[in-house]
């Protein structure tokens, strides 16, 4: 598998060099961070007319080395920030140039809590670079946010609340969009607005939108509720972030359209009547909705997440992450459910089974460690650390991918598993819901065992085995 080169977007304080030494430990790779060469080389603060020599001096060592890097056969994350299109247009050909397989990390934020933090750590930290309020304001005006124009591979990450969310996604799609929105919910009724153009085009969505420039994320929270309903915010809180691919639409020149949707989620108080008739541009007015009422026919996959909705991620014939889609609902052709599992070691090498809970489907089958349904904003590999969190109460990395397949039955696929390793001696506490008996058992064994009994196990496990 050839390396990869991740190249990570961002302004100054987004938060970017944090999400690179995650990802240095997680992938793993190279961290080649641009800022911290420049400071141990030349220091915090360097003359304006010394800058650009030096900036590209370090970039080609940098460059060099992230060659080097990838030829070895190691990922490498080149930490610098690519702020305008035409900067990741440029990085993206120079990347191309080295390996075939680059991807973007593009990092939210919002500005004016990272001009806060920029000034704090300029005065505190001493082996960042020096960068005054006045530096700040004018760099920022050169900082042009990822769009529609950016036509490439791409992750995103926002942090908050020292959580760092990250996208599910990374495949081409024909529109993005990043908003903030609200969610408003009173006595089993959500507040939601009739979309009136765009890829939702007659359906529920959550109140809010785009940020407009210099905003914080919370004035275009208030701004959008009260354009949109016609109330006035009086609590917002739990913020987090959401990703979805949507392809449900037909795009303007009358293709099949893919969406890759960002949003910075809050729950909300609101004060006042909301507004029945919109303004016909964006919206065709606001209505309270029984949260029971909603459906993927007739919501948006964010205004189903707010309702906690069980919305789970389906994949087309490629195993790429197509849309949303309702558990419980008719799937539509040519689409299926992705399923995570996970296949947990500890240190005697012996691996952990389930047997699957009586009233479940595949009910007192044997099967992997854990396994569940890829929601709407997770990738495998997400979900499959978070049904080992779930179903045998174990927090543990899943550290590589052991098996990919599509599940048969019957001559027809149904499904796509993807299956990860992971290892730990933490004591399990299986949820009794899901699973009825746990036991560990040495491979050679297992193998043995189903050599004998084949039907003592869930057909998706076999395939699995078969494939270690």
């Amino acid at each position: 598998m050839k390396a990869t080169i991740h190249l990570m977007v961002g302004f100054i304080g987004f938060g970017k060099t944090t999400i690179a030494k995650q990802l240095e430990k997680k992938l793993p790779a190279v961290r080649l961070t641009h800022d911290e060469f420049m400071v141990k080389l030349y220091g915090r603060s360097v003359p304006y007319a010394e800058f650009h020599p030096n900036y590209d001096k370090v970039d080609a060592i940098l460059w060099d080395l992230a060659e080097k890097i990838v030829k070895a056969g190691t990922d490498v994350i080149m930490d610098y920030g690519f702020w305008s299109h035409d900067d990741r247009k440029k990085v993206y050909e120079r990347a191309k140039k080295i390996t075939d397989s680059v991807v973007f990390h593009c990092v939210y934020f919002d500005m004016v809590k990272a001009k806060a933090r920029i000034v704090i750590r300029s005065a505190q930290d001493l082996e960042e670079m020096f960068i005054q309020e006045e530096k700040f304001d004018r760099l920022s005006s050169r900082f042009e946010a990822w769009s529609n124009d950016d036509k490439y591979p791409v992750i995103f990450h926002y942090s908050a609340n020292n959580i760092i969310y990250s996208s599910a996604f990374n495949r081409q799609v024909t529109k993005m969009h990043f908003g903030i929105y609200a969610s408003i919910i009173q006595n089993g009724k959500i507040l939601l607005v009739k979309k009136a153009r765009g890829p939702y085009t007659g359906l529920y969505d959550l109140p809010g939108g785009e940020q407009e420039k210099g905003e914080t994320y919370h004035e275009t929270l208030y701004r959008e509720i009260r354009e949109e309903t016609g109330c006035k915010v009086v609590k917002a809180e739990n913020e987090r972030f959401k990703s979805i691919i949507f392809s449900d639409f037909t795009t303007e020149s009358g293709e099949k359209g893919v969406l890759q949707h960002e949003a910075i989620l809050y729950d909300v108080e609101i004060e006042g009547e909301p507004k029945a008739n919109g303004d016909g541009l964006d919206s065709n007015g606001a209505l309270w909705v029984d949260i029971k009422d909603l459906t993927a026919e007739n919501s948006t996959p964010f205004a189903l997440i707010a309702a906690n909705k069980p919305l789970i991620a389906v994949a087309d014939e490629n195993d790429e992450t197509v849309s949303t889609h309702l558990r419980g609902t008719p799937l539509k052709p040519k689409r299926y459910p992705m399923i995570a599992g996970v296949l947990l070691f500890n240190s005697k090498g012996n691996l952990i089974l389930q047997k699957i809970a009586s009233h479940k489907e595949w009910g007192g089958l044997w099967t992997y460690s854990a396994a569940g349904h890829v929601d709407a904003d997770e990738d495998y590999a997400t979900a499959a650390k978070r049904e080992l969190k779930e179903e045998l109460g174990i927090e543990a990395e899943v550290e590589r991918e052991v098996a990919a397949f599509p599940v048969i039955r019957e001559g027809k696929k149904v499904a796509y598993h993807h299956i990860f390793a992971a290892h730990s001696d933490e004591k399990i506490v299986p949820d009794k819901s899901e699973v009825a008996e746990i036991r560990e058992v040495s491979l050679s064994e297992l193998k043995k065992e189903i050599a004998q009994n084949p039907e003592k196990f869930l057909d998706a496990f076999l395939t699995t085995m078969k494939q270690l």
